[in-house]
């Protein structure tokens, strides 16, 4: 979703040519900044997974820290960031909800004999 949102949206990063601003569907691939969503899963993840609000704020902050260094590099606009970002978010929230649905499902490796297969578990 990211990378179909850096090409789809088609905006240049501010130190690129100038009026690089302008709106142009499908002209650039920078529409989105990719850092700010990679840098934000994992501390988004590990602000799930804790309890503690003292680590909790620790990682929420921590997960800005990518998005805000492209900005202050000149590398990418705030919007930019934002996008990144939020589809970090979504896609966080998206997994640790699925994880708590009734029916819990898994690709697995199956040893048949001698032979390699691969199998479907279902858990509820």
């Amino acid at each position: 979703m990211n990378y179909a949102l850096q090409v789809g949206i088609g905006s240049s990063r501010p130190r690129d040519v100038e009026g690089s601003f302008k709106w142009n569907p499908f002209n650039d691939n920078n529409g989105s900044s990719g850092h700010a969503f990679v840098g934000a899963v994992p501390f988004l993840v590990a602000a799930k997974k804790t309890d503690k609000w003292l680590w909790k704020s620790a990682f929420i902050l921590g997960s800005g820290l990518a998005g805000y260094s492209r900005i202050y590099d000149d590398a990418h606009y705030l919007s930019q960031v934002l996008v990144g970002y939020s589809i970090a978010v979504l896609a966080v929230d998206a997994t640790e909800r699925s994880s708590r649905s009734d029916l819990q499902y898994r690709v697995v490796p199956l040893n048949l004999h001698g032979g390699m297969g691969i199998g479907v578990e279902f858990r509820r």
